[in-house]
């Protein structure tokens, strides 16, 4: 399954924030928990950080994860975390690269998602495991479109991997729709391009998955996420390769080291 339609839709509610609305669409708020505060569940809330105009996921040692197009909206790329504004090290920057099958798959050699390091360590936050969706696996959703927010919902499935084709970039990723078939289901919008998909995987929360975009014009409505495990093994690897900027309670994540052929580039500007 290819995701090619509604491509520019996809690009607008991507890329665009809506002041007037929550980042992601929550249907039935959990008693207690409004969609601007953090979950009551544990999920990682602090570590989802506004990103240029949308959103990024700090996952330990200085670094972050996000969609490459949002990465792209700033020639010097920062996140914000307690008022403080932390710049990207434009020289440990990295557009990660598609599976090395990507002409078969139909997919670009380089995909929608960036890894890189800030210029200085965040304190206090903790480092998030990479993890796997799964058909029907409950995730929940942070973002920062219009508000930071969350959301739950779960992952479609079988086949749970798809392809989905920009005019530029394309990736491997997984799809959840608005059906409200969870509590505080939850369905992004512009601006949370970038934001986090959490599994509560073997004990602990996990990144399973980075918002890239939403299509509006399906029926349910489809949030598209850039699917981590496909990536995971290179993000390790740079990671063990680039090194960490020491912080308090940082961990090394490990890998098998791959060969990678990876490179910054700046792409046009879309509208």
């Amino acid at each position: 399954m290819n995701v090619r339609a509604h491509t520019a839709t996809l690009f607008l509610l991507a890329l665009l924030s809506n002041s007037n609305a929550w980042g992601v669409v929550v249907a039935t708020p959990a008693s207690g928990n409004l969609p601007g505060s953090a979950p009551a569940n544990g999920a990682p809330w602090d570590n989802v950080l506004r990103m240029n105009t949308a959103s990024g996921v700090y996952i330990g040692g200085g670094w972050v994860l996000t969609a490459e197009h949002v990465f792209d909206d700033n020639l010097n790329p920062f996140v914000i975390h307690n008022s403080i504004s932390y710049l990207a090290d434009l020289s440990k920057s990295y557009v990660l690269n598609n599976p090395a099958n990507f002409p078969s798959l139909g997919l670009t050699a380089e995909s929608d998602v960036v890894l890189f390091r800030l210029q200085n360590a965040i304190p206090g936050l903790p480092t998030i495991p990479l993890g796997q969706a799964t058909a029907n696996l409950g995730i929940t959703m942070i973002g920062f479109g219009g508000g930071k927010s969350w959301g739950s919902n779960n992952v479609e499935g079988p086949p749970v991997l798809t392809n989905v084709n920009w005019s530029s970039n394309d990736f491997r990723a997984f799809i959840s729709d608005y059906d409200t078939a969870t509590q505080s289901e939850g369905q992004g919008i512009g601006g949370d391009s970038g934001g986090g998909a959490f599994a509560f995987q073997g004990g602990g929360w996990k990144l399973a998955g980075i918002m890239n975009a939403v299509d509006t014009v399906s029926s349910p409505q489809l949030t598209v996420f850039a699917d981590i495990s496909t990536y995971s093994a290179q993000i390790n690897d740079i990671i063990l390769t680039q090194g960490s900027i020491p912080e308090p309670s940082s961990l090394l994540l490990t890998t098998p080291a791959l060969l990678l052929l990876l490179r910054r580039r700046r792409c046009e500007t879309r509208h």
